[in-house]
């Protein structure tokens, strides 16, 4: 077993802490949740590091325990959203009346918008298949959903005053 003292531990975390971002930056896409994780993983290293019993495999250590912080933030995530989900789909339940004003508030979007949003929320495919019948690149189609949803959002805004 190894104690290392904060001197020593910081001089070994300057050290691995730009492979460790780059572990992070691998599993998780936003920069934010990067420097969390890293910053847990970075806490957590130095209340376990007495577990460490080869001083020599310090980053290849700290870089576990920046994984397992990855996967534990995707996972509180991960619930976090299916919660927030959940709470909005109960308040969504389709009534007549809004099914009728969100059909007739998608029949008047343009048809560069209409149709991704009736392909991606109606008929269940995903950006990518989307953007490869309508032959545009992934991320012009996510930007027209975006549009749409805002579109819809004022008419629908609209309807309810």
């Amino acid at each position: 077993m190894c104690l290392m003292d904060e001197r020593e531990y910081q001089q070994r975390i300057r050290a691995c802490a730009p492979a460790l971002y780059r572990t992070a930056r691998a599993i998780l896409s936003n920069e934010q949740d990067c420097a969390d994780a890293v910053q847990e993983a970075v806490f957590q290293g130095w209340l376990k590091r007495g577990q460490l019993r080869d001083p020599e495999r310090f980053p290849a250590w700290m870089n576990r325990i920046t994984i397992n912080e990855c996967r534990n933030l995707q996972r509180r995530s991960l619930k976090q959203r299916r919660a927030v989900e959940a709470s909005v789909e109960a308040l969504r339940q389709p009534t007549p009346r809004r099914v009728t004003e969100l059909e007739a508030a998608v029949s008047l979007l343009p048809d560069k918008y209409r149709l991704p949003v009736v392909l991606y929320y109606a008929q269940r495919y995903t950006t990518g298949e989307i953007a490869r019948m309508l032959d545009v690149p992934e991320g012009r189609l996510r930007e027209r959903l975006r549009t749409a949803r805002r579109m819809l959002g004022r008419m629908l805004k609209h309807e309810v005053e």
